[in-house]
């Protein structure tokens, strides 16, 4: 029966995952609280839902969301996103068990002077965690100061309540294929996202480009708004809207505040409002950023894996050609299958023995001080039984005779990683 919560710090909540001791709250918005809270030691954000003051349909919605939420920030494993752990029901408010991040949101940054080298550290780790959703097919469609967390120096994406997974809509269609509700932060979402005949049609990777070159324009600007501030207009948001479709920005606000040309380019191309004239993925953005920082780009540096023995000894897998070619950073591996040959990205030939699995592990390139960095994780994202998950290996991958999990290991030139009964090398070329 849904009934109303009341959490206060020094309580205990028990919940599937265990008991957690409430230290204080962190945080409040819209119909959610967040609270710090430790269990063994460790410290963690649980995330309460307060349904009670919901009329029913808005619950029915916003239960959507929020399962999408922790299917996506529990199912993907990368340090630019907030892990989900578990979640839960409290009286039949849900409740989201999370990492907490200490060191607050990128909000809290911004109205400083960014050095050139933070801000394209901090761009790089944005960009990287979007890069992961995008391999998954997956539109966070929320990209802000307040849904971007530190940890240290390491930036995290988080709230994925209204993402978009482009294999799986949440968002409803009329008949005429139009979005019959348009979600969004007004002053970072792009002109297509809030026009509903539209909206559906155009979702994809370019959404998040825009509102990240919203972002990058605030940070270096100290904290203004290229086409203004909601607060500026009260309800008159057409203003905004307007000033989106016409592409009508403060450049010389931008112009002031640096004389970069690589940042006031990029910034330039991700507002274009036709979706079409931006950056078509983020692999874009990043190589404009490598090519200002290093003068070179990321795509000469690559690998390949070299099969060391079994029935395809001697094959190589050139995956930074494969990653460019694919326009992932995602790679999957896995037992070769007759009848379906291309269910990974690298299939290896086992032979007579099935020590292998068909979904065994994941590939995934992470760009770490402008320099490509390869990681390998046992097991894959994938629907088993009707249920989307990341499902584990049948015998598990070893990099250098050390077992690997699904948080994986970051690889590094001359690596022998083991799967089933081949062993594979990674090479720089």
């Amino acid at each position: 029966m849904l009934q109303a919560v009341r959490i206060k710090p020094g309580d205990k909540i028990k919940i599937s995952s265990g008991t957690y001791q409430i230290l204080d709250e962190i945080g409040s918005g819209g119909f959610g609280t967040v609270f710090r809270a430790e269990k063994d030691g460790n410290l963690y954000a649980i995330k309460l839902n307060r349904f009670w003051e919901l009329m029913p349909d808005d619950r029915t919605d916003l239960l959507k969301r929020i399962r999408l939420e922790f299917e996506i920030s529990h199912g993907i494993r990368s340090e630019h996103i907030v892990h989900s752990h578990s979640y839960d029901e409290i009286c039949e408010n849900p409740v989201l068990v999370m990492d907490f991040c200490p060191d607050g949101n990128l909000r809290k940054k911004i109205g400083r002077i960014f050095n050139n080298e933070e801000l394209r550290n901090i761009a790089v780790q944005i960009l990287s965690g979007l890069n992961i959703l995008h391999s998954y097919e997956i539109i966070h469609r929320d990209i802000k100061p307040e849904n971007i967390l530190f940890r240290g120096n390491i930036a995290l994406l988080t709230d994925f309540g209204i993402s978009a997974n482009l294999k799986n809509r949440v968002t409803q269609r009329n008949i005429r294929g139009h979005a019959l509700k348009v979600f969004a932060t007004l002053s970072y979402s792009p002109p297509e996202q809030s026009q509903k005949n539209i909206a559906f049609r155009y979702t994809g990777p370019t959404n998040d480009i825009f509102s990240f070159g919203v972002i990058l324009y605030e940070m270096i600007t100290k904290g203004c708004l290229p086409f203004g501030d909601i607060t500026e207009f009260g309800e008159d948001t057409e203003v905004i809207e307007k000033r989106k479709i016409q592409g009508n920005w403060n450049v010389n606000l931008l112009e002031q505040n640096t004389n970069n040309r690589t940042w006031i380019d990029i910034i330039k191309k991700c507002l274009q409002p036709d979706p079409g004239m931006r950056f078509s993925s983020v692999d874009e953005v990043l190589q404009e950023i490598s090519i200002e920082k290093t003068g070179i780009s990321v795509r000469d540096l690559r690998f390949k894996l070299i099969v060391l023995d079994g029935p395809g000894k001697g094959k190589e897998f050139n995956i930074t050609n494969l990653s460019h070619f694919k326009n992932k950073r995602i790679l999957t591996i896995g037992r070769f299958d007759l009848l379906n040959p291309l269910i990974n990205d690298i299939s290896l030939n086992e032979g007579s023995t099935t020590y292998m699995s068909l979904h065994h592990a994941t590939l995934e390139c992470i760009i770490k001080d402008n320099i490509p960095t390869w990681y390998i994780r046992d097991g894959q994202w994938y629907v088993k039984d009707d249920k989307k998950g990341w499902y584990l290996s049948k015998n598990g991958i070893k990099v250098n005779d050390l077992r690997i999990d699904q948080s994986g290991i970051e690889l590094n030139a001359n690596d022998i990683i083991r799967i089933g009964k081949i062993n594979i090398k990674l090479v720089p070329e």
